[in-house]
């Protein structure tokens, strides 16, 4: 029994198990981050056009079978 428990928690067991924790952590973290920048997906802000873009000059339409 005590044979079958030390193999159980080697250190190489425990390091490959610290190892899985700590790459859950990290996705976890990355995915978490993430999310916030999909909240607002679709929500208007009003008076959010930059000043260089309002006094640009309206050239028309272009191609639509141009390649861009």
């Amino acid at each position: 029994m005590s044979q079958q428990k030390a193999t159980l928690y080697s250190p190489a067991r425990i390091d490959q198990m610290r190892t899985k924790r700590l790459s859950l952590a990290i996705l976890t973290l990355t995915l978490c981050a993430a999310l916030p920048a999909n909240a607002a997906v679709g929500q208007y802000i009003a008076h959010n056009t930059p000043s260089y873009v309002a006094a640009a000059k309206n050239l028309g339409t272009e191609d639509p079978s141009k390649t861009m």
